[in-house]
């Protein structure tokens, strides 16, 4: 890999309140505290955009994928985010939510949530 001026956090700030907003709306503690195990990307940019295919973090208690695309805008905080994110949990956790429509993975012990809502979100500037 070879970059130039990379700020690379695995999980960021804005990552932590995320998953931490996330378990406490779901009442679901295990999921802010457990480590991430894994994380892969497969990212190829060309022709001013980011190809996302595909994005994978884990970690005991969940597991997020994604595909996608970031169109680059001259202004990079300009640019358009579009990944939506298949979120899973594992089992006994997605249990205690009793939400339905959680549906099996190909991952042995892990329900998928119903999908979110669809859209093109643009990159919020940082604080």
């Amino acid at each position: 890999m070879s970059s130039t001026n990379l700020s690379f956090q695995i999980v960021t700030p804005r990552t932590k309140k995320l998953l931490t907003t996330l378990a406490t709306a779901l009442r679901i503690q295990d999921l802010a505290q457990s480590p991430l195990t894994l994380l892969a990307a497969n990212v190829m940019i060309t022709n001013g955009a980011v190809n996302v295919r595909p994005f994978t973090a884990a970690s005991d208690a969940f597991f997020a994928t994604s595909e996608g695309v970031i169109r680059l805008e001259p202004v990079l905080t300009n640019s358009t985010i579009q990944l939506p994110v298949q979120f899973a949990l594992r089992g006994d956790l997605a249990r205690q939510i009793k939400l339905t429509g959680l549906t099996p993975t190909s991952r042995t012990n892990y329900l998928a949530l119903p999908p979110g809502p669809r859209g093109r979100h643009p990159r919020r500037p940082r604080d």
